[in-house]
This record gives C-alpha cells, sequence and structure tokens, in this order.
C-alpha cells in the first residue's frame, strides 16, 4: 500500500536503500550502513570518521583550529565566535568584542593593518583598513572610497568595504 494505492514493491540494487518506494544509492564512503535509513554505522576506510551517520574526511587540526596550505594547523583567535577554516579569519566575535574587517576589537580600539589598536584621547589616526579619520571613543569619523561607516552594538563606529 503506497499512498492508497497497491503498488509493487520495488527491488533495489546493492549498496542502495528503499525510501518512500524509491532506491537510494548509499555513500561510498560507508562501510556497513542501515538497511532502512542508510545513514553509516561505520567508514569505509580510516581516512574518514563517522560523523552523525555520515563518513566525513579526518581532519589534522583540532577544534578551534584551521589549516594552511601547507597542511600546518593554527590555533583561532579566541576572540572568534566563528571563523574561515582555510584562513582561520573571523567571521563574527564572541559577546564583548566587534567584528572590524576580520578582527575582533574591543570597544576604542581599531583595525590597523590587522591588529586591534588603542587610540589615545582626541587623536585622529589615519587606518588603512577604509578609515580615513579616526577619534578615541566615538571610532570611525570618516570612511575612504568603497568604505560605508557601521555601528556596532556598542554604538561604536568603524568602515566595512561596501
Amino acid at each position: 500500500m503506497y499512498t492508497g494505492e497497491c503498488v509493487l514493491k520495488k527491488t533495489c540494487k546493492s549498496r542502495q536503500v528503499l525510501i518512500n518506494n524509491d532506491c537510494h544509492d548509499v555513500s561510498p564512503t560507508c562501510g556497513n550502513y542501515d538497511r532502512t535509513t542508510g545513514k553509516c554505522l561505520n567508514c569505509a576506510s580510516d581516512k574518514y570518521e563517522l560523523y552523525y551517520g555520515l563518513c566525513i574526511p579526518k581532519t589534522r587540526c583540532g577544534v578551534r583550529q584551521w589549516t594552511d596550505n601547507d597542511g600546518q594547523c593554527h590555533e583561532v583567535n579566541a576572540r572568534c565566535n566563528t571563523y574561515n577554516p582555510s584562513t582561520g579569519e573571523c567571521t563574527s566575535c564572541v559577546q564583548g568584542y566587534s567584528f572590524l574587517n576580520g578582527i575582533c576589537c574591543i570597544q576604542g580600539q581599531f583595525n590597523q593593518n590587522g591588529e586591534c589598536v588603542d587610540a589615545t584621547d582626541a587623536t585622529e589616526i589615519v587606518n588603512d583598513n577604509g578609515c580615513a579619520r579616526f577619534m578615541y571613543g566615538i571610532g570611525c569619523l570618516v570612511c575612504n572610497n568603497g568604505f560605508q561607516r557601521a555601528q556596532d552594538q556598542y554604538g561604536f563606529f568603524f568602515c566595512q568595504a561596501i
């Protein structure tokens, strides 16, 4: 019985499972698999690891690490909430930090050449990350061409690429 009508039950090939009367291939990375769901029970080789019923390639690096082009592992900055796994660059920050063109800085700091830098009180600074004029306590006053002024959750202004 299938949707109120009698239909012939399909017979699937080897390494296929029948779901809703359709045959679906089992991942070639699976060793043994659940015959009703197709989820992997173990992996076909030690190059893969079991992850919620899937066999995914093993990574050399640990949690909160990223791999460079030479295969070296590097720690992700503790200020990053999320990050690009191939560059380690922050894509968002943990609470208490502001995302400023790829890095996470505390309020009152700005991104200068990839580093969080404190501005001295009432000093204007030139910044090559889009900020033409910066003032402590306010942030970026004027952005360079190709950048727009934005405000973080603390009311601090920074420049982001358009």
